[in-house]
């Protein structure tokens, strides 16, 4: 059985929800899993101090991986709308790699306090502290006093090797403000601002230094109740690096009750760094769950982050920015619904020279039992030199019984400024969701997403290799439903080569149910002359390439995209924009100016846009530009457009 499925186990006090839904080569991929069963019934792993009803654990389960996942938080009750995946926008004046053998820095390690430093107790702490010198916190030390930020100003290095704790101002923690200006902040202990009794918000925690070094905790979370309290938000800005090893977690509290229950927001993180900046450790700054008991529930959102820096940043570290999980026993008698997903903004100020990502990226959207939610969007600009991907990118729509989510977007844009190249050998996938088996009446799948792999420097090359898989594809129906249609995928280079090893997929979702109608397929457009000046690249699909926008299979098959009748429509004269051209399935483009262009079009590979089971039509194939030895007409290579049964068959046009 193809497409993205939830796994529910029975467990006491109800369903329990296992991991995401996961997409087959057909089906979309699903978002975060419902997480939390329709009666309350939860999964085990803490949260910023909350619990569920009495009676259950944590409705939290820890991510699967390292990775950073920006993933809509879930529904599982009756009437539940997850919500869509969030948004990651790295810039670089560099290169970007999302690579897991990027090379690490290595964090310096701590030092002994200095013998002269001051030692703060907590008697020191009941008003701000302006030290002439260094500073060291060891043992356990708690702030006192009634401000909201407690200040401490150094001369010299702080060193926190024991536990510096904010005072209990009531409804809330007290929060700190450390300051070293030309000097370093090592935490090699725990700063914790976090919320103690229940429904108490986390505190406010800003470090200002030459250099941070945290191989201990940062802890702002909420705590969990009845009226969960809110993260504090995490400041951290230095004139040199920041070595970000230990764990930071500004987790909204979970909430827990009869009805209307609310999970709390998430902290935001703030890195500003004027040199490299290591996130080595565990960041957490998801949104609250809410568990009720009765009716209504709505998971809180997550904090954003945000970071700039003059150095090279590398991310090898898990990032949980996961919307809130809810779930109420009565889910029909109010609201329920996921919390919001974090935003990642890399170099929105102050782009970093290169950056590092050694684990894979999500923005899925969240399942829902009612909707599911939309994927989110990643853009990369690696503005001046290679963007490589070698980790997964998912953008897929969440899995749901009623509405799937839409497939989301994928942008990456190399070298604006440089001769940079892009390669991809990992699998970038913006698949709409599926219909979990089993679902009540006709469900639809959910729609693919749009991937666009698009060169900014004249001469850079783009090449996707054997074990690169890109998907686009819609996703499955269940009972009579129409499955997705396919979304698109583009590869352009403005003069540089594209060469396709491994799959290009925007194929429709199956629709395996009888009565069921099968998704149309996409558009894949591949062009290699995007800088139309009669300087165009080489278009190669390798032997090993696989380009396919087929429709899929149902009672009722999915066809390719067509004119529906004779021939092919003209292009480029019936396209609407750059990227949008009307009923052609595959556009294999290698002439920017038509007859001029230096590149040319070899497909030792395989293009298919075939109908789908039963019936469906096959999709129009075009070629633009030119053979090796100067030929205006291109030959077509293994070119797979035929119907299925009495679905006709596509056309080609080499021109």
């Amino acid at each position: 059985m193809r497409g993205a499925r939830i796994l529910y186990i029975l467990a006491a006090g109800g369903l329990v929800a296992c991991g995401s839904g996961s997409g087959s080569d057909r089906g979309g991929t699903g978002g975060n899993g419902a997480l939390v069963g329709p009666d309350g019934g939860v999964t085990t792993s803490g949260n910023g101090g909350g619990v569920g009803p009495v009676g259950t654990a944590s409705p939290w389960s820890d991510l699967p991986q390292a990775e950073i996942a920006l993933i809509g938080g879930s529904t599982s009750s009756s009437g539940g709308t997850a919500q869509p995946g969030g948004s990651a926008h790295l810039t670089s004046t560099g290169g970007i790699s999302l690579d897991p053998s990027v090379s690490q820095p290595q964090a310096p390690a701590t030092p002994s306090a200095p013998s002269d430093a001051m030692s703060l107790s907590g008697s020191a702490l009941d008003a701000d502290v302006s030290a002439p010198g260094a500073v060291v916190v060891s043992g356990m030390v708690q702030s006192g006093g009634s401000d909201a930020i407690r200040k401490i100003t150094a001369s010299g290095d702080v060193v926190i090797s024991g536990t510096l704790r904010g005072a209990d101002l009531g409804g809330s923690r007290q929060g700190f403000d450390i300051e070293a200006p030309g000097h370093s902040v090592w935490v090699s202990g725990t700063i914790d601002t976090s919320g103690g009794a229940s429904g108490q918000s986390g505190g406010a925690l800003t470090i200002v230094a030459d250099q941070v070094v945290v191989a201990g905790k940062l802890l702002s979370a909420g705590s969990g109740g009845g009226s969960p309290g809110a993260a504090g938000s995490v400041s951290i800005k230095t004139t040199s690096a920041a070595y970000l090893s230990g764990t930071i977690d500004a987790s909204g509290g979970d909430g827990s009750g009869a009805a209307a229950v609310t999970g709390a927001r998430g902290g935001d993180l703030t890195i500003s760094s004027g040199g490299d900046v290591l996130v080595g450790g565990m960041v957490r700054n998801r949104g609250g769950a809410a568990v009720a008991t009765g009716s209504g529930a709505t998971g809180g959102d997550a904090g954003n982050v945000t970071i700039d820096c003059t150095g090279t940043l590398t991310w090898p570290a898990a990032l949980d920015g996961r919307g809130g999980p809810a779930s109420a026993k009565n889910g029909g008698g109010g609201t329920v619904a996921g919390g919001a997903a974090a935003k990642l903004t890399i170099g929105q100020q102050t782009p970093p020279k290169a950056i590092g990502v050694l684990v894979p990226l999500s923005v899925s959207g969240g399942a829902g039992s009612a909707v599911g939610g939309d994927g989110g969007s990643v853009e990369l600009d690696a503005s001046g030199s290679d963007l490589i991907i070698a980790a997964s990118v998912d953008a897929s729509g969440g899995d749901s019984g009623g509405t799937p989510g839409k497939g989301g977007a994928i942008l990456l844009f190399p070298g604006s400024t440089a001769d940079a190249n892009m390669d991809v050998s990992a699998k970038l996938t913006a698949n709409g969701g599926s219909a979990p088996m089993g679902s009540a009446g006709a469900v639809n799948g959910g729609a693919g997403g749009m991937i666009k792999l698009v060169q900014q420097s004249l001469n850079g090359n783009t090449t996707t290799e054997a074990s690169a898989v890109v998907q686009a594809n819609g996703g499955n129906a269940a009972g009579t439903g129409t499955a997705g249609d396919a979304g698109s995928i583009y590869l352009f280079t403005s003069g540089g080569d594209g060469t396709v090893h491994g799959q290009l997929q925007a194929r429709g979702g199956d629709a395996p149910d009888q009565g069921g109608i099968g998704g149309g397929g996409g558009l894949i457009y591949v062009f290699t002359g995007n800088g139309h000046n009669f300087m165009s690249g080489i278009l190669l699909i390798a032997p090993d390439g696989v380009i396919d926008s087929s429709g899929g299979d149902g009672t009722t098959g999915g066809s390719g995209r067509n004119n529906g009748g004779g021939g092919v429509n003209l292009f480029p004269s019936n396209q609407n924009d750059e990227y949008d051209v009307e009923q052609i399935a595959v556009l294999i483009n290698s002439d920017g100016v038509h007859g001029g262009d230096r590149g040319y079009i070899d497909n030792q590979g395989k293009v298919i846009t075939s109908g789908g089971k039963s019936n469906g039509n096959g999709g129009d194939v075009v070629y633009h530009g030119r053979q090796q030895d100067g030929n205006e007409t291109p030959l077509p290579g293994d070119v797979e457009n035929m119907g299925d049964g009495t679905g006709m068959s596509g056309d080609f046009a080499g021109e």
